[in-house]
């Protein structure tokens, strides 16, 4: 199904914050409603701040009861972890690719850009224009020493 007829019916943004032990690491969890159907998925973002987050499936095309409880049990699983208690992220979406993807699609029409054509012949100089022969050729390899 298109991005454009999904919506975010629920989402949830937590995070974990250790300093002692260099972790900060956050967790995005979503309903995610496709079209006008009884279809739902469940996704989940993880990862440290600042990479790019990895997205999990927790379902997929399911009707909305069991998507919201596969939404819950995670939710009440990362909150109540014994050894990485996540708590609500105060930066909320902002590290949130999903959450900008569909918020995109669902609240301006997306502009597509068309990019100009080159010349086949430019590509042609550009590679012709590449320096022959060996690479760092004035200076010291390791495997010269």
């Amino acid at each position: 199904m298109g991005s454009a007829n999904r919506k975010i019916v629920r989402a949830e943004f937590l995070h974990y914050r250790n300093l002692a032990k260099n972790s900060d690491k956050i967790y995005n969890l979503f309903l995610i409603q496709n079209g006008e159907d009884d279809d739902f998925d469940c996704i989940s973002e993880h990862g440290r701040r600042g990479s790019s987050l990895v997205r999990v499936i927790v379902s997929a095309n399911t009707v909305r009861t069991i998507a919201e409880r596969h939404f819950q049990q995670k939710l009440t699983a990362k909150r109540n972890h014994r050894a990485t208690p996540y708590e609500t992220n105060p930066a909320g979406s902002r590290d949130s690719r999903l959450a900008r993807e569909i918020e995109i699609f669902t609240s301006r029409p997306r502009e597509i850009e068309i990019a100009e054509s080159r010349d086949a012949k430019d590509d042609e100089v550009r590679i012709r224009a590449k320096p022959a022969g060996m690479l760092n050729s004035g200076q010291f390899d390791s495997l010269e020493l």
